[in-house]
């Protein structure tokens, strides 16, 4: 796991130099396409700039291996995610549970992305069966009193996501950059514990926090 929380110059030049991503694997000295700082903050974080690079290509080969799944069985594993933080010291509350069944149903049509075109729609009344919904809506509110777990319900939940859906791109909107670092920790955290209690090999990711 590799986190940007604090250092906003770093994340400035990574984002400057996003081009030179192209160059992976062209050329057998990377560093001379990145700053300094760049380099020393790829070397503290991955070792160097190639397995920097390594490690994105085998992120995208990952990436192509879980797209080759379906709907249903993203569903299945998000559902096993939730369920092993349960059993990973992070048991959700009743609250929470409707919470996460009311992000699922928001987030089901999502799962299907990768899918072939028209399978969500034909999917759908076996969709409500088997989830016992009424209908799936992709807007969620919840309004609670402080310390019902709405923080803690959604990095439980996003990192339920990330581990079904690898390749997925989330944004969480909060009201200052030291709830978005927590935010990220926590997540990185759940992540940890779902391939612990799977027991399955964790996979690298790179999180960036960015915040205006």
């Amino acid at each position: 796991m590799a986190m940007v929380e604090d250092d906003d110059a770093v994340f400035a030049d990574l984002v400057s130099k996003a081009k030179y991503d192209s160059m992976a694997g062209k050329h057998d000295d990377l560093d001379n396409g990145h700053s300094d700082s760049i380099v020393s903050f790829l070397n503290k974080r991955f070792g160097s700039v190639s397995a920097f690079y390594s490690d994105a290509h085998s992120a995208a080969a990952t990436d192509t291996a879980s797209a080759k799944r379906d709907g249903f069985s993203r569903i299945k594993t998000l559902r096993s995610a939730l369920a092993a933080l349960d059993r990973g010291g992070w048991e959700r509350s009743y609250h929470q549970r409707c919470f996460h069944e009311q992000f699922l149903n928001a987030v089901i049509k999502i799962l299907f992305k990768t899918d072939p075109p028209g399978s969500f729609e034909r999917s759908y009344p076996r969709l409500l069966e088997l989830n016992n919904w009424s209908e799936i809506r992709q807007e969620v509110l919840i309004s609670t009193p402080r310390r019902f777990g709405k923080t803690i319900s959604v990095c439980l939940f996003v990192a339920a996501l990330i581990y079904a859906c690898p390749s997925i791109e989330i944004s969480i909107y909060s009201t200052c950059k030291r709830i978005s670092c927590k935010l990220l920790r926590n997540c990185i955290k759940y992540i940890q514990v779902m391939h612990a209690q799977c027991r399955v090999t964790a996979h690298r990711a790179v999180f960036l926090v960015y915040v205006q």
